[in-house]
């Protein structure tokens, strides 16, 4: 193996002779016009062509490919949005996170830390506790660590409350 090989034919100095009888073999052969657009266009720089647009869209359209937005596999036929899921993504709840920050003037209420990753913290979790999902009263700000530390944190909460 010559030296500076790395990998298949990276770094790879041909000799003269192999570069004439490479090009000997390929005395002759016409390549197509695609190949040769692909190649200049590879060379100045990446210029997409009508053509190549044009079989993108069609592509992106899933015309060409007929898996093309399609629901993945684990996804049902009829699948719902969560009402939580769209209650976190509402505006009246996004305002109501922010008046939660600036009630804490936007300072974790455990560790005093200013800024950074802020958390609006359920003191009654936000799962089992519906009708206080929106109360002012049950929500505290927590910077992410602070809030890792709490009972109602990811997945604990369920172990926690369960048998209360």
């Amino acid at each position: 193996m010559p030296k500076g090989f790395k990998g298949f034919q990276k770094g790879y100095k041909r000799t003269p002779e192999q570069i004439e009888n490479h090009r000997v073999l390929m005395t002759g052969k016409k390549q197509s016009i695609s190949s040769i657009e692909k190649r200049r266009l590879k060379l100045i720089g990446g210029k997409r062509t009508e053509a190549v647009k044009e079989i993108l869209s069609i592509q992106k359209r899933g015309i060409l490919n007929p898996q093309y937005g399609k629901a993945p596999w684990n996804k049902g036929i009829g699948t719902k949005t969560s009402d939580s899921v769209k209650l976190k993504s509402s505006l009246a709840y996004k305002i109501f996170r922010k008046s939660c920050f600036e009630r804490d003037n936007y300072a974790c209420v455990w560790c005093g830390q200013k800024g950074g990753k802020l958390n609006a913290d359920h003191i009654k979790p936000f799962a089992l506790f519906p009708e206080l999902r929106m109360a002012l009263d049950n929500v505290r700000t927590l910077c992410h660590e602070c809030h890792k530390k709490t009972d109602s944190y990811g997945w604990k909460f369920y172990h926690n409350y369960k048998n209360n």
